[in-house]
């Protein structure tokens, strides 16, 4: 008898065990991913909010020039490795990044809409299928006399999230 119930408890130690790790495994991965997305997101917000208060704000302003905000958007992408954006409320994209400057040819990002976020400095996704692959997209205010001129907008992709979750 004995013996009997001591397989017993070392069987259900051992399926406890086993179904504890798997379920701290799982839990586990995710709770990680959303961690790391959210600390990513905030030091992106914290860069995104610098620029808007101070190359963004300066551009609608008149203080600086398009060319300028252009090169600073691009030393910060290089420091980044995300795609940084200055868009109108409209949807107009003033400038990108990882694109030259284009006065001409207008690029509308369909369907934009800064309350997207709801609530949150920052969304998961294509951006309005903007992108193909996942992006964390955060959002940051240009505001000139009391009124929001444009949008600094800057993407990272998920995928090198997830490298540093893993």
């Amino acid at each position: 008898m004995r013996k009997t119930l001591y397989l017993k408890f070392l069987v259900g130690y051992i399926i406890f065990g086993f179904f504890g790790f798997l379920a701290v495994a799982t839990f586990t991965t995710s709770m990680i991913k959303e961690q790391v997305i959210h600390g990513k997101a905030n030091a992106l917000y914290e860069t995104a909010t610098f620029v808007a208060n101070t190359s963004g704000a300066q551009l609608y302003n008149s203080e600086t020039t398009l060319e300028t905000v252009k090169y600073q958007l691009d030393a910060i992408d290089s420091y980044l490795s995300a795609n940084l954006w200055i868009i109108n409320p409209s949807g107009r994209m003033v400038l990108n990044s990882r694109e030259e400057i284009d006065v001409e040819t207008a690029v509308i990002v369909e369907n934009f809409d800064p309350t997207v976020t709801a609530g949150s400095y920052y969304t998961e996704g294509t951006f309005f299928d903007y992108f193909e692959e996942d992006m964390v997209s955060v959002f940051a205010p240009i505001t000139s006399e009391y009124k929001v001129k444009a949008y600094v907008v800057i993407h990272y992709p998920i995928e090198s999230v997830m490298e540093n979750v893993n």
